[in-house]
């Protein structure tokens, strides 16, 4: 895998961040069990978890940027939520959510464009540009595309068709 000129290690101070986020974790030796790659083959994402592997692969233009301890630890908690849990909890999920937020990172799963420090194809950081909005209650939800299917589920379960209004959103 081509790193990018770029070698991950104590210049980068990657041992220490999986160091502090294990003992949190309660996920013993982390940075001894996972390898860090930075890899310029990256085009549709900042970051990959292969966790069977132990491996996480970045996109070589976080490197230098304040976006890498989010875009680490994202990715080493899906290897975490692994060792901790196995197979059967969704990528996004709970256990990962917990884990994430436990060290202070939003539990996010797509960064917007506005807040990259560095410059990233369109096609990496995907721009969400349609509100969907329930016009009883005000519960919102945004994609990339409009899904007309979408419902309100607090107003389906109390009887009401649970319609959103869908508009589209100039993008940042």
């Amino acid at each position: 895998m081509d790193r990018g000129g770029f070698e991950p290690g104590l210049s980068l101070g990657l041992p220490d961040l999986l160091a502090s986020w294990g003992e949190a974790w309660g996920v013993a030796d982390l940075p001894g069990r996972i390898e860090v790659r930075f890899s310029q083959r990256l085009r549709r994402t900042l970051g990959r978890c292969q966790p069977e592997r132990g491996l996480v692969t970045l996109h070589f233009g976080l490197a230098g940027s304040d976006l890498l301890p989010e875009v680490l630890c994202h990715e080493a908690a899906h290897y975490a939520v692994w060792l901790l849990y196995g197979r059967g909890p969704r990528p996004h999920g709970p256990e990962w959510r917990r884990l994430v937020e436990r060290v202070g990172h939003p539990a996010r799963r797509v960064i917007p464009a506005h807040e990259a420090d560095f410059q990233i194809p369109r096609s990496t950081l995907r721009s969400r540009v349609y509100l969907h909005e329930c016009p009883v209650c005000g519960v919102s939800r945004l994609a990339r595309r409009p899904v007309p299917v979408w419902r309100c589920r607090a107003c389906v379960e109390s009887g009401r068709p649970g319609r959103m209004n869908i508009r589209r959103l100039e993008e940042p």
